[in-house]
């Protein structure tokens, strides 16, 4: 049986305050809730959403996917008034979730223990959060990702900073491409030609530009909420 009223955005999620109204980002910590606590979730993923659980053999993966999944119902069933069962996805080309016939757009990433969600009903949104940690090759990296000014930055800095650097602009990027529509499968070959470093405007020469800021998330995260005006995925 669905209890779409036993979660409260107060109770179950933390806020980020943003100086942008139009745009609400949220987060959770998986470590506060345990196995117990996701069978409060499973009764309102669709069967459409446990046969897509059902597909990941990792056991840890099905866990993630049923809480970030539910949460996901939770808020957006408290934003239009509706049941969170009773919410229904569409996926756009590039695959991105998307709510037919509703103006009230949202993103979600996950990375270590914490889901970060955004949703506005003015703007595309996306976002992203990765956790810091060690990162194998990180010379290469900085030099297919990121721009040459952020190249000059990376060469002065030591290595945790470096980390730091590098992953914050990683998600500015990755963020961009989730508002955007495509996520990396249709932007990561233009992530090199994507500055983070020159104030909030973030865009490709000739394609869709937005505004971005980076999200405090903890201080073992970096994260970035992206937002503007569009309904095209072209790239």
């Amino acid at each position: 049986m669905n209890q779409p009223y036993q979660f409260s955005l107060h109770s179950t999620f933390d806020r980020v305050e943003l100086p942008v109204k139009e745009i609400d980002v949220y987060w959770v910590d998986a470590l506060d809730w345990p196995t117990e606590r996701l069978e409060e979730l499973m009764g309102i993923l669709t069967l459409a959403d446990q046969a897509e659980m059902a597909g990941f053999t990792c056991a840890k993966k099905r866990q993630n996917f049923c809480l970030s999944r539910g949460l996901l119902r939770v808020l957006l069933g408290t934003y239009l008034g509706v049941a969170p069962a009773d919410i229904g996805f569409e996926r756009n080309r590039w695959g991105k979730l998307q709510l037919p016939g509703q103006s009230l757009h949202f993103n979600l990433s996950h990375s270590g223990t914490r889901i970060v969600f955004a949703l506005s009903r003015l703007y595309e949104v996306g976002v992203d959060i990765e956790q810091i940690r060690p990162l194998r090759c990180l010379d290469r990296l900085v030099r297919r990702y990121c721009t040459p000014a952020e190249q000059v930055i990376c060469q002065g800095l030591s290595l945790p900073e470096k980390t730091r650097f590098f992953l914050q602009s990683w998600v500015a990027k990755e963020a961009y491409a989730k508002a955007w529509g495509t996520g990396l499968a249709g932007l990561i070959k233009h992530f090199s030609g994507l500055e983070t470093i020159r104030g909030a405007h973030l865009g490709i020469r000739g394609g869709w530009w937005a505004q971005w800021q980076p999200l405090a998330l903890g201080p073992q995260y970096v994260g970035a909420v992206c937002w503007g005006i569009t309904r095209d995925a072209t790239a």
